[in-house]
């Protein structure tokens, strides 16, 4: 997945946008900006199960807690 940062200007006020696909989200600073667009790309790659192993293990109590 792409993410970008663009600066933007418009009637001389400076926005900053993170754009990914459709998704379009400004910024009033680039400190802002590149901050939430590293924990964006930081939560995209983090690994994540597959929905099937999800319900399987929900299917057979695994995810239940034992005492």
């Amino acid at each position: 997945m792409e993410i970008a940062v663009q600066k933007e200007t418009h009637e001389s006020r400076e926005t900053w946008l993170v754009k990914s696909g459709s998704m379009a989200i400004s910024f009033s600073d680039q400190s802002s900006a590149m901050t939430f667009a590293d924990k964006l790309k930081e939560r995209v790659e983090a690994p994540h199960p597959l929905l099937g192993e999800v319900l399987l293990s929900s299917y057979a109590g695994l995810n239940e807690v034992t005492q």
